[in-house]
């Protein structure tokens, strides 16, 4: 038993290494656009003295482009989930060598 916690299966790492990929990549998608579009807002902000309106609109045009490109990616990460499974499920049929 100790053994297999030491050495998890090709299918643990399998799901690991997709929610290590899949949190990494959220977190990317989430942070890029909120940074680049408050900072640019904030600049137009200050250059047109409309403080903080164009921050709250950068913001806010972040907040939309992240929620379409995570719901996307989470399309592409629940069929990679899906294809781990069906491989475990393939691999418990097959009879033992």
């Amino acid at each position: 038993m100790e053994d297999a916690a030491k050495h998890p299966t090709d299918f643990v790492r399998r799901y690991m290494a997709l929610g290590l990929r899949t949190v990494g990549d959220m977190g990317v998608v989430i942070v890029m656009p909120v940074v680049l579009f408050s900072c640019l807002g904030k600049h137009l902000d200050r250059q047109h003295g409309t403080w903080p309106w164009l921050t709250i609109l950068g913001f806010v045009i972040a907040a939309v482009i992240s929620s379409v490109i995570i719901r996307l990616r989470a399309k592409t990460y629940a069929a990679a989930y899906q294809a781990i499974i069906d491989d475990e499920k393939k691999a418990a049929k097959r009879p033992p060598l």
